[in-house]
């Protein structure tokens, strides 16, 4: 595939409002449930927001930095230092995002979708 073949189809999708925007299905149901749960908090990153629930809900989710999506600086990074813990109900194990910061953390090349 063409380096930048998700051009064209970027510029047509609506603009990411945490409020409203969708999940992806494959990071299970917990996600979807979360997202809609009361008091529920979800960051404004439109390619890697995160979603918490609870009194750290924004400590966790704000902010979130377009340069940051996982890495230095983001809520995962946050997570982790706050001694977080991963549940996967119906989800496989790579979408565990602890682990892609983790590859963050010690430069692991970042995949694209031009890469794919």
């Amino acid at each position: 595939m063409a380096l930048g073949w998700m051009t064209k189809p970027r510029r047509t999708w609506p603009p990411f409002d945490p409020a409203t925007a969708g999940t992806y299905r494959g990071f299970g149901l917990l996600n979807q449930f979360l997202v809609q749960a009361p008091g529920a908090r979800r960051s404004a990153h439109p390619d890697a927001s995160m979603v918490a629930v609870g009194p750290l809900a924004e400590t966790l989710t704000e902010p979130h930095e377009l340069g940051h999506a996982l890495g230095e600086g983001s809520p995962v990074e946050r997570f982790v230092r706050l001694g977080g813990k991963a549940l996967l109900l119906g989800a496989p194990l790579n979408s565990v995002t602890a682990l892609h910061y983790a590859e963050a953390g010690c430069g692991y090349p970042q995949q694209t979708m031009g890469d794919v």
